[in-house]
């Protein structure tokens, strides 16, 4: 009869057990979604914020490039020199005539500056087209790493949620087993193997937290955040990409547009040499007050008006020299990108096969995995009925847990993948 009872009691552990195991734990009242580390990554990065304040430096170079070859220059000057002497000594007077009085506006306006003003617009406009550039790839890039920490604290969390699921189950097991002692039916030696099976788990355990706790100030400095608390985390939600090994595909990368800036760069340096090579004629007025005397000076009001030319015809082939340099450095662009676009979809090849192996070996995994957990579950209700020795319990339950750590891992690593893919994908 006791027996009996004991089985019954056996029987509704099993399933009290297998009710807490399959139901997962909240470890912590915080949680935190992939999108708040990365709303916090951007808000925060002082690159980001550099290359902003660069786009409206070119903005502003710009402005002042139009004002300096489209808008008149007004400025004033004064200018009093007085030159004492007399027939013993003192300056010759044919040439100070005793002082200089002037008190001036001067107004400069430039023409035949057409080229010189779409010339610097076109240099400035690379420089403001490269901190946008800079600004999206530094955008691209911090996506990537936020999201690669954040799904190693997922897989720390898994972790950690399954060994502490693995301590109830064998707490209940103990306890359940430990009626079977009293009764008889099982030896204490074999009780004793489930506590220190449990006490490693517990070491296991532990380790796994602060693995976690390390993962998550990771996180924190690389977004900006202050906050120490232990915070609970979301699945990334990350779907891969359909990639295209097409070589056409790769060739439209944005990793590759920035050899398109660097080309204009080049270009508009270039022109912007050019420039030298050309005539420039600015028309320059003056109006105010001249005199050689201080007396009457008021008398001395006038103005002038006058042409400036300046037109370099020579010198000694610079011109022609820094047009070759311009050439190899536009080829030196060119070899780069064909490089970078077979380099691009080499890596992105192989990220695509990882991808698979590691999504192959998952299935696999998580099928050996069910086969165990039914293979303990069987092993439970023979060693309640007294025909399955609990060394051969601690044995397959061993191996139950390196699968299960086999498969968390391989769940990260299909994660990372992803997160790769989407990167090389950009």
């Amino acid at each position: 009869m006791n027996i009996l009872k004991n089985r019954q009691i056996f029987f509704l552990s099993v399933i009290l057990i297998l009710f807490i195991y399959l139901v997962p734990t909240e470890a912590y009242s915080q949680e935190h979604k992939l999108s708040y580390f990365l709303k916090a990554a951007i808000h925060n990065d002082p690159q980001l914020a550099a290359s902003q304040r660069n786009i409206k430096i070119s903005q502003l170079d710009i402005k002042i490039n139009k004002a300096m070859f489209r808008k008149p220059v007004l400025s004033g000057n004064g200018f009093a020199l007085w030159a004492p002497g007399s027939a013993a000594w003192g300056f010759d007077k044919a040439i100070t005539n005793g002082g200089e009085y002037d008190a001036l506006l001067n107004l400069t306006y430039p023409i035949l500056q057409r080229n010189n003003l779409d010339a610097h617009d076109m240099l400035y406009s690379s420089q403001s087209e490269q901190a946008k550039y800079n600004q999206k790839y530094r955008r691209h890039n911090l996506k990537m790493q936020v999201t690669q920490a954040y799904i190693n604290i997922y897989g720390d969390q898994q972790h950690v949620n399954y060994l502490d699921n693995l301590h109830k189950l064998l707490q209940h097991q103990i306890n359940q087993w430990a009626a079977l002692v009293k009764n008889g039916l099982l030896k204490i030696t074999d009780l004793q193997q489930v506590r220190l099976e449990d006490s490693q788990i517990l070491i296991q355990l532990k380790r796994a937290k602060n693995q976690m706790g390390q993962d998550q100030s990771t996180i924190n400095q690389m977004c900006g955040l202050s906050d120490t608390t232990s915070y609970d985390v979301t699945y990334p939600g990350l779907t891969s990409p359909v990639l295209s090994d097409s070589l056409l595909t790769v060739s439209h990368s944005r990793f590759l547009r920035t050899f398109g800036i660097d080309s204009l760069s080049f270009e508009a340096q270039q022109k912007v040499r050019d420039t030298r090579y050309l005539p420039k004629l600015n028309v320059m007025m003056n109006t105010g007050l001249s005199s050689s005397k201080l007396k009457n000076a008021y008398n001395h009001f006038g103005f002038t008006i006058g042409l400036n030319l300046s037109w370099r015809l020579w010198d000694n082939g610079q011109k022609s020299l820094q047009h070759q340099k311009t050439k190899l450095h536009l080829q030196n662009v060119r070899d780069q990108r064909k490089y970078e676009t077979m380099r691009l979809l080499q890596q992105r090849n192989s990220v695509l096969n990882t991808f698979k192996s590691v999504e192959d070996q998952v299935s696999e995994q998580k099928q050996q995995v069910n086969d165990y957990r039914k293979l303990l579950e069987s092993y439970r209700v023979e060693i309640g009925k007294g025909i399955r020795s609990v060394t051969d319990y601690i044995t397959v339950f061993r191996r139950y847990l390196n699968a299960r750590n086999e498969l968390n891992n391989l769940n990260v690593q299909r994660l990372q993948a992803i997160n790769e893919l989407n990167y090389w994908n950009w």
